[in-house]
């Protein structure tokens, strides 16, 4: 049987946000997976919590994924506070729905070691995603 793919263009959504006591970055079954993320991450991080500690109206609370030697499917993460929400706004170059509730985690996981980490947290987050290259695959 063959695989079809619906493939969609610059979409977006939004992942409602859970608070994650735990996360293991993962291998994907054929792919590389969140986990060749987690050093790339780990290590921006710090620089995260300390933007928004120091001034919590910045824009600058920013992780870049992608490596000119990695071309990974996260790009970057964006971290902002307003109106007393935690906005996460992730981009992806390409994104398959299979890997939806893996990527959801990670998104998840992100937002909650940031709320956690703030000397003042905001009141709630919001998670959107957007993916230049999104398909489903039937």
């Amino acid at each position: 049987m063959t695989k079809t793919t619906d493939i969609i263009i610059n979409h977006s959504y939004k992942v409602p946000y859970q608070k994650v006591e735990g996360f293991e970055y993962e291998q994907y079954d054929d792919v590389i997976g969140v986990v060749s993320y987690q050093p790339i991450i780990e290590e921006q991080m710090p620089y995260v919590l300390e933007t928004l500690n120091k001034c919590s109206k910045s824009r600058q609370a920013v992780i870049i994924v992608n490596r000119p030697d990695h071309m990974s499917c996260m790009l970057s993460a964006q971290f902002q506070i307003h109106t007393n929400i935690l906005y996460v706004t992730v981009n992806l170059r390409s994104q398959a729905t299979k890997y939806l509730p893996l990527d959801a985690g990670l998104f998840q996981h992100l937002a909650t070691y940031v709320m956690d980490n703030l000397k003042k947290p905001p009141r709630s987050v919001s998670i959107t995603v957007n993916v230049g290259n999104f398909h489903r695959i039937k």
